[in-house]
């Protein structure tokens, strides 16, 4: 393969995975948190990522997690108050709606696993199942989906054009994900729970 030719491939696979630039600290960072989460959890990391750390040339890599608010409040400290107000929050909700039309990512943010086919299996309409994962199973997710937010916005900030306030909105409801604003009123909350009943019907 020539180097053109191995160009294209490259570029192809950066069009099709919805790759991003990141710098090398941001790398460091997300990979330090999800190394917690796997401490956590008492999950092996990846196959593999000991091989990728060292072709990056990283140093030891080290669990250090951050919660999605602490992550947060530092991706958003130097904007103006008017940025990240209520009513700049309330505007990131509405356009939440629109999100998974410009970013193919979200298509895999539902629930999946035994305690979807659990709640979802003695259910039989849409309606009821759409219920009961926004009132009986996200609740307990909150935390979870807001990190997704966080990492999402602390992503789309590195390789944001100016004027491109996408990763803004992603932080503004990671922050209400993970506070006390009800889930009704979060759009996003909604999507997750439609699609995970999608997905527990079409498995």
């Amino acid at each position: 393969m020539t180097k053109a030719e191995a160009d294209a491939v490259i570029a192809e696979i950066v069009s099709g995975a919805e790759a991003i630039e990141v710098s090398i600290s941001l790398l460091e960072r997300r990979l330090a948190d999800a190394l917690a989460i796997n401490v956590e959890g008492d999950v092996p990391p990846p196959f593999g990522l000991l091989r990728v750390v060292e072709t990056l040339g990283l140093g030891p890599p080290h669990p250090d997690g951050i919660s999605p608010l602490v992550l947060v409040e530092a991706l958003i400290a130097d904007l103006p108050s008017a940025r990240t107000d209520t009513v700049a929050a309330q505007a990131a909700h509405r356009t939440s709606v629109s999100w998974e039309q410009k970013f193919e990512t979200l298509a895999s943010w539902f629930e999946a696993g035994e305690a979807v086919e659990k709640l979802l299996q003695p259910l039989r309409t849409r309606k009821r199942r759409i219920e009961a994962v926004s009132v009986q199973l996200l609740p307990t997710r909150r935390k979870f989906w807001a990190e997704r937010c966080a990492w999402m916005a602390a992503t789309l900030k590195e390789g944001a054009a100016e004027g491109d306030d996408t990763w803004c909105d992603f932080a503004l409801v990671a922050r209400d994900l993970v506070g006390q604003r009800p889930l009704a009123e979060i759009p996003l909350a909604a999507r997750i729970a439609a699609a995970t009943v999608e997905a527990f019907e079409q498995r």
